[in-house]
């Protein structure tokens, strides 16, 4: 990677804290849609071909979102991909479609040349309007060698425009810097902007989350079951269960294992993802506190799972004998 495309993919993942952005490379290799928000750590949304809606956070998106490591915290299986991404854009919000009509190209620009009036060409490679304001980088062949490339604040009046700051240079990386800069200083002048958006969604999701659940951090896990011979179950239950013994009672198993209690299952795998939520000294879920955590996954409440830190995943097998479960010796 040259020095050029580095100084670009930082400019478009730094443009990321501000606003949802589409991983285009994912969607042009034919893997789905992928949608991230936060610059270098964040949230994300993934929509596979078939169907399947993936969100959760990612961490170290540098130079971009390729490089992160993801920490997918919820799934849900749809019929087929238009209907996943009928479930993002739900989850996303407002703010969210805003940002996808919105979407910016940006233009890798080409080698230098030597400075002729028949090469004479000037060609915008990024521009963000924020309010009547245009933020402009563009590039200028037939500017001085040392002002190669042009950044700008342009306000529209109208029948007229103005221009304010201006910066000159050579330096491709100097003039990302000096864009996103300006862009910066715009949205946090501009009420309406995707930044005052953001803040709103943390506000409403902590008043949320002190409405519908404890201030003191709790302690909960994803269980996904699953048989030899392919039934699967998937929820959510209090503390981190390591064993059987620690499932045995719970009412999600239960049910589990009366629904294939006539299949000819020989074991179940158990895959356990620990999760935690909140402040303070942690102390396992109450039901109270499940019923909040699944009705934010049945509704892909991606302001309420963003928040929610995961921590150790592992698995282990256990045998299941459907001969001896009416004789309460189903699980050896």
């Amino acid at each position: 990677m040259t020095k050029k495309e580095f100084a670009m993919w930082q400019a478009v993942t730094k443009s990321s804290e501000f606003r949802w952005t589409e991983d285009e490379i994912y969607r042009l290799n034919g893997h789905g849609a992928f949608y991230y928000h936060g610059g270098e750590n964040g949230i994300y949304m993934r929509i596979q071909k078939d169907g399947m809606l993936e969100a959760g956070t990612y961490e170290g998106a540098i130079p971009h979102i390729g490089e992160a490591f993801f920490k997918p915290v919820v799934e849900r299986q749809c019929k087929d991909f238009n209907e996943a991404y009928t479930k993002a854009m739900e989850a996303g919000g407002k703010q969210f479609l805003i940002d996808m009509f919105s979407q910016p190209d940006f233009i890798v620009p080409d080698e230098p040349e030597e400075e002729t009036y028949e090469n004479y060409v000037y060609k915008p490679l990024h521009t963000v309007t924020v309010g009547d304001m245009d933020i402009e980088i563009a590039e200028d062949k037939n500017a001085a060698p040392d002002q190669r490339f042009a950044v700008y604040e342009r306000e529209d009046l109208g029948m007229d425009e103005q221009f304010h700051r201006m910066v000159h240079t050579d330096d491709f990386a100097e003039a990302v810097k000096a864009f996103t800069d300006m862009t910066q200083d715009n949205i946090n002048g501009f009420q309406t902007t995707a930044q005052q958006a953001i803040a709103e969604l943390i506000n409403k999701n902590d008043a949320k989350k002190g409405a519908e659940s404890p201030s003191q951090g709790i302690i909960f896990s994803r269980v996904q079951l699953c048989t030899d011979t392919g039934e699967e179950s998937d929820f959510y239950m209090p503390g981190i269960p390591r064993s059987y013994d620690d499932l045995e009672d719970y009412i999600e198993f239960v049910d589990f294992t009366e629904f294939i209690s006539t299949s000819e299952a020989k074991d179940i795998t158990a895959t356990v993802t620990a999760f935690s939520d909140g402040s303070g000294a942690p102390r396992d879920a109450n039901e109270s506190d499940i019923d909040w955590i699944s009705k934010a996954v049945e509704e892909f409440d991606v302001e309420a799972i963003s928040g929610w830190r995961m921590g150790e995943k592992f698995e282990f097998t256990f045998d299941y004998d459907v001969d001896e479960l009416f004789n309460m010796g189903g699980i050896e």
